[in-house]
């Protein structure tokens, strides 16, 4: 719903990355799962886990930074190389792939904010049916005082440009029905 326009391989990748980090983290710890339920913990103990899930996340942005072949051992990002891993994963136009480049260059130079969130850059340009939830996916990650690694902004300004260049076929109906998932879950 969110991104419509990756193709199957690059889904795969992002799949791949996050069940091999995710078996990894439970091969050292048994209770790993258990300790990502942030929401349900008190304090510190929370931020602690909120802290867990932004190094997870970077462990699996980096990931498919390194199988996408625009990391290197030293954890640079060539972005040129990124962008055109990306972009020919899609189904976007010539036209839109440009706009999507213009809109990534520009998310990877704007201040980031402090506490950082997702989905940060010009959040008015994100499609109408998504405004509905941008504050929730915004706050999927707490990331508190810490500042994102490298790959996570962006892995996050990847996705941003996508959205806001024509790669989002959500619907109103489709976010409507979303939260009221969401709404029956937090009930349950």
């Amino acid at each position: 719903m969110m991104i419509s326009c990756i193709n199957e391989e690059a889904e795969q990748v992002l799949v791949e990355c996050a069940s091999t980090c995710f078996k990894a983290k439970m091969k050292e710890d048994k209770n790993y799962e258990e300790k990502l339920k942030c929401r349900a913990m008190p304090g510190s103990e929370q931020q602690n886990c909120f802290e867990e899930v932004v190094k997870f996340a970077g462990e699996v942005a980096d990931c498919v930074f390194i199988k996408s072949g625009s990391m290197d051992a030293a954890k640079t990002i060539d972005f040129e190389v990124w962008k055109k891993y990306a972009l020919d994963r899609t189904s976007l136009t010539a036209a839109q792939k440009t706009a999507t480049k213009t809109t990534f260059d520009g998310c990877m130079v704007a201040e980031l904010p402090s506490p950082y969130k997702t989905l940060h850059y010009k959040p008015e340009n994100i499609p109408a049916p998504l405004q509905i939830v941008l504050p929730i996916l915004q706050n999927a990650i707490q990331f508190g005082s810490l500042i994102p690694a490298g790959s996570i902004v962006a892995a996050d300004c990847m996705v941003t440009a996508l959205i806001q260049n024509g790669c989002s076929s959500a619907t109103k109906e489709a976010v409507e029905a979303f939260m009221k998932e969401k709404a029956s879950y937090k009930k349950n």
